[in-house]
């Protein structure tokens, strides 16, 4: 057991962190590894450069992350920020099969030439803060069990695949690959979260409802309904589900579609007001101004 530790820099995280590292998601993957171990193998405290993505496919000992001990176990992803100690400890006798990714979470200059190996210093991290991968609510757990670890190796190894290859399509595949990783983790981490418990499934049905029957004649009682929730227990658990309202999201998803139907549909406004449910051509108007800061009129020209 290695004794407690703290990380170098721990960033606070908070919605608007989590905001702005989403919009500038661009991940620039150092090195891949589908790595089974040899007898023997353990890894000291060391602490990284980079996100290091460390997977167990097999195997079981203990992993530390900044002097907090976890059990490994197959289908165990532990997810290392930049600066924060980490070891292993095997279990007697036990062999791992691990799946292994350095990366950038977002690309800066210079990340091409960086060693992700090598031991920040407290200048870098300052710097690189905005770009480390948020925690805390609205971010990722370091630790992560994964419900179904063959969707997670199956994201690993497309990734693994492209990876020896330099030419700009693979390259490509790498950066979106990654990004589709990433996503699935926030989707995972989403639906373990014990304060949403077993109403996420519910939840994720609500939203799968609102995307095939969105109208503007479409309530809150009635997606709620779908729920089989209160109104004001389904609006919290969507709320903290997407951190958007059900309302929000619905009004969302009419509004890309209604911009769609007047880029590629001849219909006239009124038209589509009507088939996406607004009781008034003028209803439609007020909502789409709202929200895309021009009338539907405008946005067709």
């Amino acid at each position: 057991m290695v004794q407690s530790s703290t990380p170098l820099f721990a960033p606070k995280t908070s919605g608007d962190h989590a905001d702005r590292f989403l919009a500038g998601l661009s991940p620039y993957v150092r090195s891949t590894h589908d790595f089974p171990t040899e007898a023997g193998f353990d890894l000291r405290p060391r602490v990284v450069s980079d996100h290091a993505f460390l997977y167990f496919k097999d195997g079981e000992g203990t992993f530390t992350v900044a002097g907090v001990d976890h059990p490994i176990l197959p289908g165990t992803l532990f997810l290392i920020r930049p600066g924060v100690e980490h070891a292993v400890s095997p279990r007697s006798g036990s062999l791992y099969y691990m799946l292994n990714m350095h990366l950038d979470v977002v690309q800066r200059p210079g990340s091409d030439l960086l060693d992700g190996y090598q031991r920040p210093s407290a200048a870098y991290l300052r710097r690189i803060a905005p770009d480390i991968l948020p925690d805390g609510p609205t971010g990722l757990p370091s630790v992560i069990r994964m419900p179904n670890p063959a969707s997670y190796e199956h994201l690993f190894f497309r990734i693994h695949h492209h990876f020896a290859m330099r030419d700009p399509a693979s390259r490509l595949r790498v950066k979106a690959g990654a990004i589709d990783l990433i996503a699935f983790l926030f989707a995972v981490g989403s639906r373990l979260d014990r304060r949403l418990g077993p109403t996420a499934e519910a939840v994720e049905a609500a939203a799968r409802f609102i995307q095939e029957h969105a109208s503007g004649r479409l309530g809150l009682a009635e997606i709620a309904r779908q729920a089989a929730m209160s109104r004001s227990h389904f609006a919290r658990s969507f709320k903290h589900h997407y951190q958007v309202s059900p309302m929000a999201y619905l009004r969302q998803v009419l509004i890309e579609r209604a911009k769609m139907e007047l880029m590629y549909d001849h219909r006239t406004i009124k038209h589509i007001a009507e088939s996406l449910g607004y009781s008034t051509v003028h209803h439609f108007t007020r909502v789409f101004a709202e929200a895309v800061g021009m009338p539907p009129g405008a946005y067709r020209e």
